[in-house]
């Protein structure tokens, strides 16, 4: 029910932007992300397919080239630790730079939410987040497709027995819809 509630926020945030964000000087957008989230555990390695919804928007009042998002996505199971990743929601801020006009590289610093189960223990845990990608914009301004990697979860200890051991990280692909 939860995952239902999420993803109708994100719709209806999808039809009220327009109207909000030519007032306040936005650029809003949303995406939809398909991702393969590797989980490290001391040493063992394991990769879960995910997806994501993503809302942003670039903070055109601060700097045209700096956005903030907010991401909500669900894992999968990762058999090899015996669990799964449930859920996760990342914060960012998004510095980025136009290399070409189509094409704009970006930085991802912030911090991320994720719940998981492994070997029986269930687990929340929030940690900085940090990574790169691209964004390519297709002749239509308002498509475009962006490729990255994202370090969610950085162990904190390398130990097998304790789940404070566990970094994920994901290389994902999306196709984003911009409200210019």
């Amino acid at each position: 029910m939860e995952k239902f509630m999420w993803f109708m926020m994100l719709v209806m945030m999808g039809f009220a932007s327009p109207a909000w964000a030519s007032k306040m000087n936005i650029d809003p957008y949303f995406a939809v992300d398909v991702s393969a989230l590797q989980a490290n555990l001391a040493g063992s390695n394991a990769t879960s397919a995910a997806f994501s919804f993503i809302a942003g928007s670039t903070l055109n009042w601060i700097s045209p080239n700096l956005g903030a998002e907010v991401r909500v996505g669900f894992g999968g199971q990762i058999p090899t630790f015996g669990g799964s990743i449930n859920s996760y929601t990342a914060y960012f801020l998004k510095p980025s730079m136009e290399v070409t006009r189509r094409l704009d590289v970006y930085a991802l610093l912030g911090g991320t939410t994720i719940s998981m189960d492994i070997a029986g223990f269930s687990y929340a845990d929030t940690s900085p987040s940090y990574g790169l990608g691209f964004t390519y914009h297709v002749p239509n301004e308002s498509l475009s497709f962006a490729a990255e990697w994202v370090q969610y979860r950085r162990n904190s200890d390398q130990s097998s027995t304790n789940i404070s051991g566990v970094s994920i990280s994901g290389v994902s692909a999306s196709f984003v819809f911009s409200y210019y």
